[in-house]
């Protein structure tokens, strides 16, 4: 007679099975890179496939934590390449990396948007991951224009929601006399400091990890910036969430060297950037918008940005919903294309959503 097993034995199984899981994904990892390799593609990013999973206990932040860690372990088991991304360590940019790669994710601060580029360009980066855009103080320009100077490409995006933090020494907000930040925190804030540090002087720093490093030692200061920062640096949070705007979010792009076929999700995004042919004839851009309309694709953004190669003359950058590779998205570039003297594809990738 077999005795009833324990619930620590079932739990070794269940983990046994996990184990075994892993290393069964790690296998198909290795069979995709080699393939790739071979026809000198680029590996479809982490978690890409989780868009077209669901779980009954998890939420999709908690699923995008999990296999964030799960893919930042196996990663260093198999790469040395790091993540590259828009320093100090501390920042929003740093906390978006981890949430999208995991905390063990080899990550690599760069000074500037262009250099994550030029790494991922020439192989010194796996990935990049830049801020585009967020929901108060609109699109980073820089960002758009360097998908024209390079060959990157858009192989995943994510929404971090923005929650600021007041952080000091100080446990008497009414001895605090100045508050450093970025320009942008501290113009995000600018209200509830007005009615609870009124009188402190606002002065810029050049990052939210900078300025919790410039107070942590001062008597009298204090810094907005986030969690992480705080954590870091090892200066006590004093108020949580003071940000004004409480549905602030900024989307950033995970960028990859080559363009890669991603699967087709269900819940994709395909982003590219178009220059409308010179002409005479009104209405340009709307012949160039006709096909989306026609063909029913949902247009998610439009962007302007100057060529920079001819005065008067602008790209236009544009989201659409859909995967380059179904056959209307495919029929509405074509028909897109014929407008424009150039039509480059940028990307298609499942859409991030604001959980």
């Amino acid at each position: 007679m077999t005795s009833k097993k324990t619930p620590r034995q079932l739990l070794a199984g269940v983990d046994k099975k996990i184990i075994s899981l892993l290393e069964e994904r790690e296998r198909i990892i290795a069979t995709v890179r080699t393939a790739a390799s071979r026809k000198k593609t680029s590996v479809p990013p982490p978690l890409s496939t989780l868009s077209a999973v669901t779980s009954k206990t998890l939420s999709r932040a908690s699923m995008q934590q999990v296999f964030g860690e799960i893919e930042a372990v196996t990663r260093a088991e198999r790469t040395t390449a790091p993540i590259a991304y828009l320093g100090p360590e501390a920042t929003f940019n740093h906390l978006a990396v981890l949430r999208r790669f995991g905390k063990k994710a080899n990550t690599l601060p760069v000074a500037g948007i262009s250099m994550i580029f030029k790494m991922v360009e020439n192989g010194s980066a796996a990935y990049g991951v830049v801020p585009i855009e967020n929901s108060t103080e609109g699109v980073v320009t820089h960002a758009l224009d360097m998908f024209l100077d390079t060959h990157c490409v858009i192989i995943g995006e994510l929404f971090l929601p923005i929650h600021l933090n007041l952080i000091s020494r100080e446990k008497d907000t009414s001895r605090i006399k100045k508050v450093y930040s970025h320009p942008q925190p501290l113009a995000q804030c600018r209200l509830w400091l007005e009615n609870n540090i009124p009188g402190a002087q606002l002065i810029e720093s050049s990052s939210t990890a900078a300025a919790v490093q410039l107070i942590r030692h001062k008597k009298g200061a204090a810094a907005i910036a986030n969690e992480i920062a705080a954590e870091t640096y090892a200066v006590p949070i004093r108020n949580k969430n003071i940000e004004d705007c409480t549905n602030n979010l900024t989307r950033f792009l995970i960028i990859a060297p080559h363009m890669t076929a991603m699967p087709k999700t269900g819940k994709d995004k395909t982003s590219v950037v178009c220059l409308v042919k010179r002409s005479t004839k009104s209405g340009s851009l709307h012949r160039l918008l006709t096909p989306l309309a026609k063909n029913k694709v949902n247009m998610t953004k439009i962007e302007s940005r100057p060529s920079r190669k001819k005065v008067w003359e602008y790209m236009f950058y544009i989201d659409m919903l859909g995967h380059y590779q179904q056959p209307i998205i495919a029929r509405t570039l074509r028909a897109m294309e014929r407008e424009c003297s150039l039509l480059k594809i940028l990307g298609s990738y499942p859409y991030g959503t604001h959980d």
